[in-house]
């Protein structure tokens, strides 16, 4: 992936922040900080432990175009950056130009669509009720208008929603009630296409948002060729219906189960063939919370959002993180010592910790020596897939 593609997009919206600036040290390449923040928002760090990371890392430093001794910016000239581009409504052009980039290089969306939705956990707020109406309705609770530090910690575009979950049949035999969850944060709404598993679509919303709306709120690409749409029984409506049809494209939304009555086995037997391709967007979802975060979907660790800013689009930089991050089938190993990753991998010089595998294909840095160097995968060790911008310590 050739960042440069985004300079323009990226040039343009610094400088209508800093238009009235005068004189002063020129400022870091746009390209090299919108390479940290993809970097950040793809492994769930705080800006200041990206800045760490990318002094300390060579696999970073060349990602970024650096070299050991150079200048990198500070978490503050990241968090004005990333401040600059959320201002400008800079993450749709970036978008738009990344699935173009996508498609130039052969992935083209030729085989339907489909659409789904996450949640994405925020801090919660510990607010009166009354302070929760104030919010809903759009307005700043009064004794926070006069303290701006307090009201820079309040997220006031995260809203709580409930998730059920299907309880477990108990020993008996007899049902279990469904078991509701309660969520605070955001929803990632995304539409991927069937073949590749790229995000082609994505918005982002209050985890209170409806699932079933955003169908028509920009989710469908008219462009692609192939005219399915696939989702779950949540996009099921009339509206969504018909608004498919007037676009031209064939539902394969899955079917509702009739209330008060069981599902019908055609309509099941139905919904289980739907849900063989649908489910491929949940691997897109594993992705982004396994390897962009701390494994649960939380987006902690990050600096808290600052008075006035945009919660939701900062949240929506994963999506950018994430497509620009798609294993490039690559396979790497990073081996400390015997016996500390199965295949009898010889040791490396200089490696005084080893690393501790979380998952089959995914090696953590936790407790890892910088000094690593990479290897080929041999002896039947772990092979895993690291995408292009991955982090090899």
């Amino acid at each position: 992936m050739d960042f440069e593609l985004f300079r323009p997009v990226l040039e343009r919206a610094v400088r209508r922040r800093s238009a009235t600036s005068k004189g002063g040290r020129p400022g870091f390449d746009a390209v090299l900080k919108f390479k940290m923040l993809v970097l950040q928002s793809l492994h769930g760090l705080a800006l200041g432990r990206t800045t760490y990371l990318v002094r300390d890392r060579l696999s970073w430093m060349r990602f970024c175009g650096l070299g050991p001794g150079d200048a990198v910016p500070d978490a503050n000239t990241l968090w004005d950056f990333r401040e600059a581009l959320i201002t400008a409504g800079a993450f749709d052009d970036l978008f738009q130009r990344l699935d173009r980039a996508i498609s130039e290089a052969g992935y083209l969306p030729m085989s339907g669509q489909i659409v789904d939705a996450t949640l994405v956990s925020a801090p919660r707020q510990r607010n009166t009720e009354a302070k929760k109406q104030t919010i809903k309705e759009g307005k700043v609770p009064e004794d926070w208008r006069d303290k701006p530090a307090k009201l820079r910690q309040k997220d006031r575009d995260a809203r709580w929603t409930v998730k059920f979950s299907k309880g477990k049949v108990r020993k008996d035999g007899t049902p279990q009630g469904d078991i509701a969850i309660p969520h605070f944060g955001y929803k990632n709404h995304v539409s991927i296409d069937r073949k590749h598993g790229i995000i082609r679509r994505a918005l982002v919303t209050d985890a209170a948002a409806a699932d079933g709306a955003r169908l028509r709120e920009g989710l469908i690409d008219p462009a692609k060729t192939a005219s399915d749409v696939w989702a779950d029984s949540a996009y099921r409506s009339e509206a969504n219906e018909a608004f498919l049809a007037k676009a031209g494209k064939v539902s394969r939304i899955h079917r509702k189960k009739p209330k008060g009555k069981p599902m019908p086995r055609a309509t099941a037997r139905a919904n289980a063939v739907k849900s063989r391709i649908r489910s491929r967007v949940e691997h897109v979802f594993a992705e982004m919370k396994g390897e962009g975060s701390d494994g649960a979907g939380h987006l902690d660790h990050r600096p808290r959002p600052r008075q006035g800013s945009d919660h939701a689009r900062q949240h929506g930089l994963q999506h950018e993180a994430l497509v620009l991050a798609r294993p490039s089938g690559r396979t790497r190993l990073i081996c400390a010592r015997p016996g500390a990753l199965p295949g009898g991998m010889p040791p490396i010089l200089g490696a005084r910790h080893p690393l501790h595998t979380t998952r089959p294909g995914k090696i953590s840095d936790r407790n890892a020596d910088h000094n690593l160097i990479e290897r080929p995968a041999t002896c039947g060790a772990v092979q895993g897939r690291f995408p292009e911008v991955s982090i090899l310590p």
